[in-house]
């Protein structure tokens, strides 16, 4: 009798000092931790926090955490799944509550396999590009602009808290092959025969194995002109793509249109037309590419100052193979995005091979085609994975 009683008594004293511990935890604070969790410390934790207690009652942010994280693959649950773990007072609201925050964008909205209507929380990243394509006066919006500023501007060496090659650089293809249906190049540009072109390598290639496409403006350039700071005059509009999951995301949204593959295509070439830089997702199945210019675009600019590489050179490097026919026009160095090359005092042009990333503009902005593009010693054949879960940037 003794011991059932003690037994009674330990289970009893475990459930209060749980439910004392869950009543301690401010939902709030609780909520910004699962949504910042891949990142290291925010520098602005406190905005954010103030930001989710202006725009969510706390109802909604003890809700919020029930239900799944994104991933690809997820699957949802109804609200009548999650019932059980809310508190008592909670349940009766919990399709209300839970209706209020796919409203806010904090939930998105999915078939559970059942096939009922379902919930998958939102996560950071999305709730930033949400922030940046529906801006208002709210301090969660706030929060969100200073965060990219801080990535773009003062720099973040440790912005994830596992290293992530998420993105990479995408080689432009009519460098690599002489093409000009992929973006124009100089016609007599130095092909080597020994050249074997990868899928990877090959943006059309890469779009045969995609279903869906979207495409949406750029947010680092947005930004940019938000505070009239940006010092470019590339597009804005229309030039960052949505790949299948991630298109199926943005366009639910209300922040992307859907678009062809052919007409995907011609952005790209457009853009490397531009001199833009191409960044895609880095695995064989992409969730986005991104057309980059090095004064604005988070991943140039994080590339330029060696941080985390969040983003990863191409297969190759650009090298000088006819450095007699300079010219000295100037224009690979003007666009190339890490001042890798360089116009030599007494004529000629090199390459800073330990800078270049490959992307392949300078060689395609060459009148002269001094420049070419050669595969880096041990480059590798494939991405090392074939998904990734979603978009960290």
């Amino acid at each position: 009798m003794a011991e059932y009683l003690y037994r009674t008594l330990e289970a009893y004293l475990k459930h209060y000092e749980k439910e004392k511990e869950r009543a301690q935890v401010d939902p709030y604070e609780e909520m910004l931790d699962l949504l910042s969790a891949p990142y290291n410390d925010l520098r602005n934790y406190d905005e954010f926090l103030a930001g989710l207690k202006e725009v969510l009652t706390p109802e909604e942010a003890e809700v919020w955490r029930f239900y799944p994280d994104y991933t690809i693959r997820v699957d949802a649950k109804s609200p009548r799944e999650i019932c059980g773990a809310l508190r008592p007072e909670l349940q009766p609201r919990v399709e209300e509550l839970s209706r209020s925050l796919a409203e806010k964008k904090f939930l998105q909205r999915k078939e559970t396999p059942a096939g009922e209507p379902g919930y998958i929380r939102t996560y950071f990243f999305h709730m930033i590009i949400g922030r940046y394509h529906h801006p208002d006066d709210t301090l969660l919006t706030k929060a969100a602009e200073h965060w990219w500023y801080d990535i773009v501007e003062r720099g973040d060496s440790a912005m994830l808290r596992g290293g992530q090659e998420e993105m990479r650089v995408l080689p432009h293809e009519g460098a690599l092959t002489g093409d000009s249906r992929h973006g124009k190049v100089p016609v007599h540009l130095d092909i080597p025969d020994t050249r074997t072109l990868l899928p990877m390598d090959s943006a059309e290639e890469i779009l045969k194995g995609c279903r869906r496409f979207a495409v949406t403006k750029c947010i680092c350039r947005t930004l940019k002109d938000r505070d009239h700071s940006r010092p470019c005059d590339f597009p804005v509009d229309d030039v960052c793509i949505a790949l299948d999951q991630m298109a199926d995301n943005t366009i639910a949204m209300g922040i992307a249109r859907e678009i062809s593959r052919e007409e995907t295509l011609q952005i790209i070439r457009r853009c490397r037309d531009l001199g833009m830089v191409q960044t895609i997702s880095n695995a064989v199945h992409p969730l986005a590419i991104c057309n980059c210019c090095k004064c604005c675009c988070a991943c140039l600019r994080m590339m330029e100052r060696y941080e985390d590489m969040l983003c990863v050179p191409s297969r190759y490097a650009a090298e000088a193979a006819h450095p007699e026919s300079c010219i000295a026009c100037g224009k690979c160095a003007k666009c190339c995005p890490m001042d890798a090359v360089v116009i030599a005092k007494d004529g000629g042009t090199y390459v800073k091979a330990q800078q270049c990333i490959g992307c392949g503009v300078c060689v395609s902005q060459c009148p002269k085609a001094v420049l070419k593009l050669v595969k880096r010693p041990g480059a590798p054949e494939r991405p090392e994975r074939d998904n990734i879960e979603r978009i960290y940037m």
